[in-house]
């Protein structure tokens, strides 16, 4: 019987319980201080007493920054939703499930859903210390824009599969991109303090 252990995977669990204690403590230490709140009460004929509630980590944001977070948390679900809405138009043409018509009418659509989150982007009030990274968000979202134009445009203008299929995979990567600058310009106003 050799003596070489064949199960080498039993050392990755451990190794991946030890990488999360790791990173929960390392996140947990970089939290900003909790405030401890007292209060005080008098009761007639006796002493002051002093209680100390609980401590807490809970930040309180400026308004402002609450609607910014609020607004990126929702623009990053609608950034997922039509790229894989746009997976599923693709692939439905591609296996013939959907027609070229109604292919057509739903691509458009897509696009406009498109150019309509971007020009909301462009619109976005965004607090200052967000600035640097929403340039960011509005560079790959028109990006993300062309090339919903582009696959579109591959689909009624082109001949073969090509032009949308390359396309498909260009919206599929910005918008990947765009969800994690997204997350960059939300982490920049929530992270400050």
């Amino acid at each position: 019987m050799s003596k070489n252990d064949p199960k080498h995977g039993r050392w990755i669990l451990p190794l991946v319980v030890l990488g999360l204690i790791v990173f929960t403590y390392t996140f947990v230490k970089a939290l900003p201080e909790g405030t401890v709140e007292e209060t005080t009460t008098t009761v007639a004929g006796a002493g002051t007493s002093t209680t100390t509630a609980d401590s807490s980590t809970t930040t309180t944001l400026p308004e402002d920054i609450v609607e910014f977070v609020n607004l990126v948390d929702g623009l990053s679900t609608r950034v997922s939703d039509l790229a894989t809405e746009s997976q599923k138009i693709n692939d439905d043409f591609d296996s013939e499930t959907v027609l070229f018509g109604p292919t057509r009418d739903t691509m458009r659509e897509l696009q406009i859903d498109v150019d309509t989150l971007v020009a909301e982007i462009g619109d976005a009030y965004v607090p200052e210390g967000a600035l640097v990274a929403w340039s960011d968000v509005k560079s790959v979202s028109s990006a993300m824009a062309t090339a919903a134009s582009d696959m579109f445009d591959g689909l009624v203008k082109t001949e073969g599969s090509q032009k949308r299929l390359e396309s498909n995979d260009t919206l599929q990567e910005t918008a990947t991109q765009l969800v994690g600058s997204l997350a960059t310009a939300k982490a920049s106003v929530t992270s400050e303090g």
